[in-house]
């Protein structure tokens, strides 16, 4: 926690995570691409529980892999920084909802000049382990 009080704080939240994605099963092709996502995020906590910020993103070791028929191959992307933007909602002691937004383009490493667009819109639900944002407050 960066500063604030009971009601009210301004947060630095950082993630990190695995993003794998593969195609459905097939006798003749298969590929998986995967990546380790690295964020940093300011956040601002309202006396209500609602969170809301953004940060940068960063996705690492980001490779796409196809063997078969129709394709072989690895394809790598650079490691560039995008930009996220976050909201939650927290409640009971730990469990929060939220809704994020990623801005951010793929690049190809080596052998190619193009850029994929890889912005998402996601959802999620967490679970704190140890102390929770409500808690905290309490504890002051």
């Amino acid at each position: 926690k960066l500063l604030g009080s009971v009601e009210q704080s301004l947060d630095v939240e950082g993630t990190v995570g695995v993003k794998y994605r593969t195609i459905p099963p097939a006798s003749n092709q298969s590929a998986s691409w995967i990546r380790f996502p690295v964020e940093g995020m300011l956040m601002y906590r309202t006396p209500f529980g609602l969170r809301a910020g953004g940060g940068v993103a960063m996705h690492f070791a980001n490779v796409l892999e196809a063997q078969g028929a129709a394709a072989n191959g690895r394809l790598e992307f650079k490691s560039t920084p995008g930009y996220v933007v976050q909201t939650a909602y927290v409640f009971g002691q730990k469990w929060a909802l939220d809704m994020r937004y990623t801005m951010m383009k793929y690049e190809v490493a080596q052998g190619g000049t193009g850029k994929v667009n890889a912005n998402s819109l996601g959802a999620g639900l967490s679970y704190a382990f140890g102390g929770s944002p409500r808690s905290a407050m309490k504890a002051q």
